[in-house]
């Protein structure tokens, strides 16, 4: 018994085992896939941030313009409706911002999720080889078994016979 499994024999030929991962092989597939999907989010929230900054710039240019409009339509604006007019553009950033958390919240959450099924599938697959592998060997183990308790037979077989033999020839 070790680390890299069970192995029982009684004076037979060592079985030769397919190649086995070990745990810093199975750290390693992780780290590297946990890289290549970091990576693939990383792009993909710089991708939305770059969208929602676009968005933003477009919501605060037709801001800017409606600003004008009403400037020019008045001339003067009243402190209230420039002081209204900013929190409601401040609420409306807020709102947008924690849509934006939000959303990022969930497909973080997705992504953690999609690589923890992975990983669970991933151990459940290398169990079932494990199984079949020992169930192999355990096959292996009864018909080698099986053989010598044959030849032990008949090897017994043979002595009593000799014995009989020898016996009834003797008297």
């Amino acid at each position: 018994y070790s680390d890299q499994g069970l192995i029982a024999g009684f004076n037979g030929p060592e079985v030769q085992t397919g190649e086995t991962l070990t745990r810093e092989d199975v750290e390693q597939i992780m780290n590297t896939q946990l890289i290549a999907e970091r990576q693939a989010w990383d792009k993909d929230m710089a991708i939305l941030q770059t969208s929602f900054q676009e968005q933003l710039g477009q919501h605060q240019a037709v801001q800017l313009s409606q600003i004008t409009r009403l400037a020019k339509a008045e001339k003067t604006i009243p402190d209230a409706t420039i002081l209204a007019f900013i929190d409601q553009l401040e609420l409306a950033n807020k709102q947008q911002l924690a849509n934006f958390f939000t959303v990022s919240a969930q497909q973080q959450e997705k992504y953690m999720q999609e690589v923890l099924n992975e990983f669970f599938k991933y151990l459940g697959d290398q169990r079932q080889e494990d199984l079949k592998l020992i169930q192999a060997n355990l096959l292996q183990i009864k018909s080698v078994t099986d053989e010598r308790q044959q030849e032990t037979d008949k090897i017994l077989s043979s002595i009593i016979t000799t014995v009989y033999t020898q016996n009834s020839v003797g008297r």
